[in-house]
């Protein structure tokens, strides 16, 4: 709704914003204790049995590396808005997209149903990091031919020749993920189509955070259309807000008057649009750290709610 007041009024940070958002700090520190100190599996618990199978990359070693990074990005977004004392256009809403999708992405290693399932997630996951490393040193290596062996060309063949070494480490690395597909049964050969499902092509962002929403405790904001749609729906928003697309940010076009009585049209992202984001980063945060508590074999815990 577009409303007339003045640029003073507008950009500062409401009360309700700012105390959640403080509250929202102490629970991520609390939280980024936890993954920081959560120390290995139980015996015989369900992840202890990735350290039979995988030589290469286990569900332990990767989802706390996923919760922190989510937890990072949920804390800058709340500290950037409280020390500028406002919501920036676009920015503030680019963390909370990050850590929704960083959320999802353990979120969807964690909700498989199988252990297998699970264990190849976790081997996709390794290996789209794995390969995208590659593509960066392929990329240097294939634009830039090597130079004659000069002094002045010693600093950048170097350069080049590390490069080459990567790629030959980096493709190691996934033909050993790829043999730890096949060990735990994903596909009876590396060039199985099975491999190539499963390992070598990852499902899209949206795809993997609505695998992901199945972990999500239920919660009144979900009640119309349930989590799925819901978190789909929220990440869109924070992604099209992240990537300056016109639709989301005339969502926070309101006009203003200045001091001097001159009108115009501003950027006023609210406060709301921000804390819906941050909830749903939350939640999926939270579901993938309950079930990552039950495969652990330790004690589930209570999920405290930060909306």
């Amino acid at each position: 709704m577009t409303q007339r007041t003045t640029v003073t009024e507008l950009v500062a940070l409401d009360d309700e914003t700012r105390e959640r958002l403080e509250a929202l700090i102490l629970k991520i520190e609390e939280l980024a204790n936890f993954y920081c100190d959560a120390g290995p599996p139980m015996p015989g618990s369900a992840l202890e049995s990735d350290f039979k199978v995988l030589t290469t990359q286990t569900t332990v070693a990767t989802i706390p590396v996923i919760g922190l990074n989510a937890l990072d990005h949920l804390q800058m977004a709340a500290r950037g808005v409280l020390r500028a004392r406002q919501i920036s256009a676009f920015s503030t809403f680019t963390l909370v997209r990050s850590a929704i999708t960083a959320a999802g992405l353990g979120g969807w290693i964690l909700a498989a149903e199988t252990e297998k399932e699970r264990q190849s997630r976790t081997l996709c996951v390794a290996y789209h990091e794995a390969k995208n490393n590659r593509t960066a040193a392929r990329e240097l290596v294939n634009n830039h031919a090597e130079r004659d062996a000069t002094p002045e060309n010693e600093h950048y063949n170097a350069r080049r020749a590390s490069a080459l070494s990567k790629i030959e480490q980096l493709n190691a690395q996934l033909d050993m993920i790829v043999a730890d597909a096949v060990r735990i049964g994903v596909g009876d050969s590396p060039t199985a189509e099975t491999i190539k499902k499963h390992i070598k092509e990852k499902p899209t962002d949206t795809e993997i955070i609505g695998v992901a929403a199945a972990l999500v405790a239920p919660h009144a904001y979900y009640a119309d259309f349930g989590a799925k749609s819901e978190i789909v729906l929220r990440w869109r928003t924070m992604s099209a807000h992240a990537h300056g697309l016109s639709w989301a940010a005339r969502m926070s076009v309101v006009e203003a008057t200045t001091d001097e009585g001159r009108q115009l049209s501003i950027w006023n992202p609210q406060g709301e649009d921000l804390l819906q984001g941050i909830q749903v980063a939350w939640d999926l945060l939270y579901g993938m750290t309950d079930r990552y508590i039950e495969l652990m074999g330790r004690r589930p815990a209570a999920q405290d709610d930060v909306s």
